[in-house]
């Protein structure tokens, strides 16, 4: 179903996910770029909650892991849409090279 408070806004789609109105961050991957080295990991198996980033275009793109190597995307079954992939899903469907996960960070928390 069409949502327009997906289409496009991956990365407010994570921060309303842990119940703020945005993440705080002008786009996914400012986002991922403001996170500290500390709070980044590089493999492939992010935790149940993570927040996950993928080198998407100029904006990046953000997802939410549901543990098990699956994710909460938006716009990855149409735009506007909430739908289950995975890392290679996204890095397949989108050309979207895999950046990694982090616990959740938020600039408003």
């Amino acid at each position: 179903t069409y949502h327009k408070e997906y289409k496009e806004l991956c990365d407010r789609f994570v921060g309303t996910a842990y119940g703020y109105s945005s993440s705080g961050f002008y786009s996914a991957i400012v986002h991922w770029n403001s996170t500290p080295a500390k709070f980044k990991h590089s493999d492939r198996n992010p935790p149940l909650g993570a927040l996950v980033f993928f080198n998407s275009g100029q904006y990046g793109h953000a997802a939410l892991s549901t543990g098990n190597g699956n994710l909460i995307s938006t716009d990855i079954n149409g735009r506007g849409t909430l739908g289950r992939t995975s890392i290679s899903g996204i890095e397949q469907k989108w050309g979207a090279p895999y950046l990694g996960w982090t616990a959740p960070y938020f600039h408003n928390a």
